[in-house]
């Protein structure tokens, strides 16, 4: 299992004081799916993905059971040049046509120092592979 920094997920949580149980929907008004991934060697492209879903099972008192699950929209891929958006959306890249979407389905969640790792399975172009991802709690 390799880190990676595909995605970003920040989430913005008002959960106040509450330490029991709850299913919240990732807001995607303050939350991002983004990337960024080297050009030639030279330069690097970031980008986002501009239509996603997700739940998030919360308990405060209980970070080993968090859960998380998200999908994707590929074709609101936007590296803010539709030319290229355009190629990375056909079949020589993401065919968005035959795989329309990206899913994760976490698998746990730890602590690392001040920081947190969400680890899971994200599927795309037909291939589930194990991730893990930085995660921000506020």
């Amino acid at each position: 299992m390799r880190k990676i920094t595909l995605l970003t997920l920040a989430l913005a949580l008002l959960v106040g004081s509450a330490a029991q149980a709850a299913t919240f929907a990732i807001d995607a008004s303050h939350s991002s799916v983004g990337f960024k991934v080297k050009h030639m060697m030279v330069s690097k492209v970031r980008g986002t993905f501009d239509s996603f879903e997700g739940t998030i099972e919360f308990d405060e008192a209980d970070p080993s059971a968090w859960t998380t699950s998200a999908t994707i929209q590929m074709a609101s891929i936007n590296t803010a040049d539709e030319k290229r958006d355009g190629h990375l959306r056909n079949e020589d890249f993401f065919d968005v046509e035959q795989f329309p979407t990206m899913t994760f389905v976490s698998t746990g969640v730890e602590k690392d120092g001040d920081d947190w790792i969400l680890r899971g399975d994200l599927t795309l172009h037909g291939v589930t592979k194990a991730v893990e991802l930085d995660l921000e709690y506020n």
